[in-house]
């Protein structure tokens, strides 16, 4: 039995109901095939049109189809696997409770940079460290690391790779300077921590770690915010679990 277009149920659950119907008789056998049903044409002005069986056949599949897209809640595809060939492994920057950042060489494009790779596996972690990931690379700001590759390694670990910053803690700066006039040199520094927060605040982001030992300044005098593992995205509500002193792991040098 076909019901005409104009009496379909507009929400998910009404259309569940509707495809079960139309897909069975009142004992619960299959349908006798009717060669067309009538609906109203809405460009004809009210006047009817019949729907041929192939038609409202293929009505019955959009239907499914568009059910299937509402009840079930979009996924990330998995990080792809990079080939570590691409990168020489010159050292190790730093470690923390969760990551270990390593100095690399790039080949294919000649520079030299920094790779963070989760250390304790599990899947909170790595979610915490995806999600540290795609956030750092979504702040697009001088003030803060860029990432230039993220996936994993074909052992399955967790990275990505970012310039290489090289410099010292503002908190290293800070106690060098036992006067105020002294530290009184280091206040652009703070307004450039600032302004890299403001951006991340305007982007939803909120860092939650920011601290003198979270701040580099380079050798070349730019000041960067590092060590983006505990931030959050307020427009996304997802809570991931884990105890107090895995919330306190630190993921970056400072």
């Amino acid at each position: 039995m076909l019901l005409p277009v104009a009496e379909i149920p507009p929400t998910a659950s009404r259309r569940v109901d509707y495809l079960r119907a139309v897909n069975t008789e009142g004992d619960g056998t299959p349908p006798t095939p009717q060669r067309s049903s009538i609906a109203p044409d809405v460009a004809s002005a009210g006047r009817p049109r019949a729907i041929a069986e192939p038609e409202a056949l293929t009505l019955s599949a959009d239907l499914a189809s568009s059910v299937h897209v509402q009840e079930r809640a979009p996924s990330r595809g998995a990080a792809p696997i990079r080939d570590p060939d691409r990168y020489e492994i010159l050292g190790e920057h730093g470690r923390g409770g969760l990551g270990r950042v390593s100095r690399a060489h790039d080949k294919d494009l000649g520079r030299d940079i920094a790779i963070k790779e989760l250390l304790k596996r599990g899947h909170v972690n790595e979610l915490r460290f995806v999600r540290e990931a795609m956030i750092t690379a979504r702040l697009e700001h001088p003030g803060i690391v860029p990432v230039h590759e993220a996936g994993r390694w074909p052992d399955g670990t967790p990275f990505y790779a970012m310039k290489l910053v090289s410099g010292r803690p503002l908190r290293a700066l800070i106690a060098e300077r036992k006067t105020v006039d002294e530290r009184i040199g280091l206040l652009h520094h703070v307004i450039a921590v600032a302004d890299a927060i403001a951006y991340a605040h305007g982007r939803n982001i909120i860092h939650r770690d920011l601290k003198p030992a979270n701040v580099i300044v380079g050798d070349f005098g730019e000041t960067v915010v590092i060590d983006w593992g505990l931030a959050k995205d307020l427009c996304d509500t997802t809570e991931l679990g884990g105890s107090g002193a895995a919330r306190r792991g630190r993921s970056m040098t400072s």
